[in-house]
């Protein structure tokens, strides 16, 4: 997701970071252009459910398994502000996971509004 925003790029990724942090996520790593943050995966109802019957018919396996899924999978964000044309900043928000791609897209909409423009490429 690209975009112009008129705002500066420390504003962006200030605003960027609150909203990631009150959503769950924690901070990876930050530069003056760009912020990374990580969540664990939520384990849904349904999805508790699927484990808790595997780990009675896996001795325990499907378990193991959970936990190195935990400790090591991460929904990970990437957001990238630096100075762009005309005094705004270009905004490069994105993530390999949907629900992940979705936080940031309502970051977007609520925090920004309509102070950021779609860039289309």
């Amino acid at each position: 997701m690209d975009y112009l925003v008129d705002m500066p790029p420390s504003e962006c990724l200030d605003s960027a970071t609150r909203y990631m942090v009150n959503k769950g996520y924690s901070i990876d790593s930050r530069t003056e252009t760009s912020v990374e943050l990580s969540r664990n995966p939520e384990i849904g109802a349904g999805l508790g459910c699927l484990i808790l019957l595997s780990v009675l018919f896996t001795v325990g396996i499907s378990l193991v398994v959970l936990f190195l899924v935990l400790i090591f999978f991460k929904w990970k964000a990437t957001i990238i502000a630096a100075p762009g044309p005309g005094g705004e900043t270009r905004l490069t928000a994105n993530s390999s996971i949907e629900q992940t791609r979705k936080t940031l897209q309502n970051w977007v909409e609520e925090e920004l509004g309509d102070r950021a423009k779609p860039l289309t490429t």
